[in-house]
């Protein structure tokens, strides 16, 4: 009995432990939930507090004069002790995140500057497609076949006799026989185009080029890596134009009407057509931005020329603007970076501060007959000539068509052209160059008879024969 009394207290006595055991954990986990608790609640405001009101009561009721800041009592909102040391001014029952308002600055300022990145490409984008012919991959395309060295100048152009050579932006193109060559300012060869114009004449712009067939119906058009289009009108072309945009235009002869001119899009196709009862085309200019187009038509009055200008939109069918200019045909529409315009008539020269107004300015050739013609940059060259002389005189025309310079040769020159306020002449085999002042800077010899001389890439271009050099004073 004694026995059975010790193993039941001893049972006891084990039962009581466990439960004491078991009291204890539970009192531990209570208290570990009640510290997880807390600091949940320091990390983080109460709801309450983070809206700025109170859930039961919508407006935050005023404090009590007990709870003044800076007095060590308990805050009725949290529960926390309030820190007699806690600076005026503060609301003591908030927390302040330190580098909040930091962050959002820096997102704001990451967030502007992505914007700005965004827009400059979009930008780019669309300037890139409005101003290169082709768009953004063909002035890549045409910026990366023209770019590096060759083997300098002089060069021998291909393809049978130079009709012309002519520059664009910073390359050089020739006209040749049976070929249209491109070169950069290293002298490489950048393209050279097969045709077989019987009289090939060509329009030029940087990134593009038309070559034509004058008398004949063919044509095509050109980027610096390949085709672009090739065409064929139905009647003989007269004279073409092409657009610093990619399109162009071409005047032919018609079937019932004197004469026809066609403009197209830069992929070919036809925008409109216009008709000419009695006069005929004898030039061609597109504006910078492809709306408009500028058609010359010459018809005679009297024994006398008379030229109509008229200024097409290419939306309308009819001309929007028409000018007259009397006794005079013109036979070629040139035009400055400037968006200025110079007409060369047989009998005068005009410029014409935009293509929108069709208001000239006259510079007359007082009977005598232009024997060459040169534009380069604000500067137009003349020598003009009187039909039983041998002698000619040269002047330098600003783009407001007053003289700059104005000098007397003995022989009629071949060519002239202005570079650096240098005047370059070429006489038969013979480059002479004069300053403004009309002293002689330079004479050179090149050995062959010299057809044409330009500027560009700085200096003068000379062509002789089938090859192109280059003089300096």
């Amino acid at each position: 009995m004694a026995e059975y009394n010790k193993n039941r207290i001893s049972r006891q006595s084990k039962k009581q432990q466990k439960k004491i055991h078991a009291s204890r954990l539970k009192e531990e986990r209570a208290g570990q939930k009640e510290q997880e608790r807390a600091q949940k609640a320091k990390k983080k405001p109460s709801k309450a507090f983070r809206l700025g009101q109170n859930e039961k009561n919508p407006v935050r009721p005023e404090r009590s004069s007990k709870y003044k800041r800076g007095e060590a009592e308990f805050s009725p909102y949290h529960g926390r002790e309030q820190n007699s040391a806690q600076p005026s001014g503060e609301n003591p029952d908030l927390h302040v995140i330190k580098g909040g308002r930091e962050k959002k600055a820096v997102r704001r300022v990451r967030l502007i500057a992505a914007l700005c990145i965004i827009a400059a490409l979009a930008f780019g984008v669309v300037y890139f497609n409005s101003v290169a012919p082709g768009g953004l991959m063909e002035y890549f395309t045409n910026a990366y076949a023209a770019y590096g060295n060759g083997d300098g100048y002089p060069v021998r152009v291909q393809g049978g006799g130079v009709h012309n050579i002519e520059a664009a932006g910073d390359r050089l193109f020739a006209l040749s026989d049976t070929m249209l060559s491109c070169y950069n300012e290293n002298g490489k060869l950048i393209f050279s185009r097969n045709h077989s114009y019987a009289s090939p004449a060509a329009e030029i712009r940087p990134g593009r080029a038309m070559v034509y067939d004058r008398g004949n119906k063919q044509f095509m058009v050109m980027s610096l890596t390949g085709l672009i289009y090739s065409g064929k009108t139905d009647y003989n072309l007269l004279t073409a134009a092409l657009g610093y945009d990619g399109s162009f235009a071409a005047a032919t002869r018609s079937r019932l009407n004197m004469a026809e001119v066609t403009l197209y899009s830069r992929e070919g196709d036809m925008i409109f057509k216009w008709l000419s009862a009695n006069d005929l085309i004898t030039a061609l200019a597109i504006s910078r931005d492809g709306s408009s187009l500028l058609v010359a038509t010459v018809s005679a009055e009297n024994a006398k020329y008379k030229t109509t200008l008229r200024l097409f939109d290419k939306k309308k069918d009819e001309p929007v603007k028409t000018a007259v200019l009397d006794n005079v045909m013109i036979t070629h529409i040139s035009e400055r970076d400037n968006g200025q315009l110079t007409l060369l008539g047989n009998s005068a020269l005009y410029s014409m501060p935009d293509m929108k107004t069709l208001e000239c300015k006259q510079y007359s050739f007082a009977g005598r007959q232009a024997i060459c013609y040169n534009m380069t940059g604000e500067d137009t060259v003349l020598a003009l000539s009187a039909a039983d002389s041998s002698a000619a005189t040269v002047i330098v025309l600003d783009s407001g068509l007053n003289a700059r310079m104005e000098m007397t040769l003995d022989e009629q020159p071949k060519s002239c052209a202005v570079s650096e306020d240098i005047l370059y002449i070429a006489i038969k085999n013979e480059i002479l160059a004069y300053n403004f002042s009309k002293v002689l800077a330079k004479r050179q010899e090149i050995g062959y008879d010299i057809k044409y001389v330009l500027p560009v890439f700085g200096k003068m271009a000379v062509l002789h024969q089938s090859s192109v050099m280059f003089v300096s004073p």
